[in-house]
């Protein structure tokens, strides 16, 4: 399984966001750094999540942003990066 964007790339505590990639099924979970999204996490396909940003910064404002589906998690790079913008 395989974050490849987050958009948008920045935003704030409440707001949605998309999440692309590959290997997304019911029940997956997404964290921003350690925090879990906010709400309910929406799987619209295999290759697509809907999410809401946690009300809690944190330190740094730039995050990775991981889906766990099972055991398994995404690993992080550059494309699953969010920045908390005001």
């Amino acid at each position: 399984m395989v974050v490849s964007a987050v958009s948008p790339r920045s935003g704030k505590a409440g707001s949605q966001v998309t999440i692309d990639g590959s290997g997304f099924a019911q029940g997956a979970a997404v964290r921003f750094k350690h925090t879990a999204a906010a709400g309910p996490v929406t799987v619209k396909s295999p290759t697509r999540i809907v999410a809401t940003v946690p009300s809690r910064l944190p330190d740094p404002k730039t995050v990775d942003v991981t889906v766990t589906v099972g055991v398994a998690t995404s690993p992080t790079g550059p494309a699953d990066e969010f920045t908390y913008a005001g």
